[in-house]
């Protein structure tokens, strides 16, 4: 069976539900945090140090959904939508949603057990969007992606790209979802 993608515009009324509220809770908190300031960062955020020796266990979860800039949320709600809308077509909602939290808490506590006594602050989604970006991998190899809207290249390829990318700037241990 021969599985094809879609080149639909983006329109917020035809997206999944799971992917609205996805959106929508991401941008609510973006907004939030704008007004709340700084110490909402560091309660929500992922303080490796904090979960560790004050068991703050909400923030393995919560970090998912803060943002350092606009364009940080920009990037992972476009990558959301583009990787997420043909993943929930081949697996549906729940299992979209499980395997989102699943990567998303996942790539948190890697960061923990990596640096426990870390106090560095950790947001975004960035690790749900890469495991997105491999689950759309492995369901479309040959699927061509624009890297930053130019290079054509494999999701297969983009996906080991990426993930290589991570690897290293792990092994470095510099962060670039890290708020400063």
């Amino acid at each position: 069976m021969s599985r094809q993608l879609g080149h639909g515009p983006l329109d917020f009324r035809s997206m999944p539900y799971a992917i609205k509220v996805l959106v929508v809770v991401n941008a609510a908190v973006f907004l939030l945090s704008m007004v709340v300031g700084g110490e909402f960062t560091r309660l929500f955020g992922l303080v490796p140090a904090k979960v560790v020796s004050e068991r703050w266990v909400w923030q393995p979860f919560t970090y998912l959904f803060l943002h350092g800039n606009f364009f940080h949320l920009l990037f992972n709600l476009f990558a959301l939508w583009m990787f997420g809308m043909p993943v929930i077509a081949n697996w549906g909602p729940r299992e979209f949603v499980k395997y989102f939290f699943l990567t998303g808490v996942g790539a948190g506590l890697v960061s923990v057990a990596a640096a426990p006594s870390s106090t560095a602050v950790i947001i975004g989604a960035s690790g749900a969007v890469y495991g997105l970006l491999v689950a759309f991998a492995m369901l479309f190899p040959e699927a061509v992606v624009y890297l930053y809207f130019f290079f054509p290249i494999k999701a297969k390829h983009m996906a080991i790209l990426f993930g290589l990318m991570e690897f290293f700037a792990g092994a470095s241990a510099s962060n670039p979802a890290s708020a400063r």
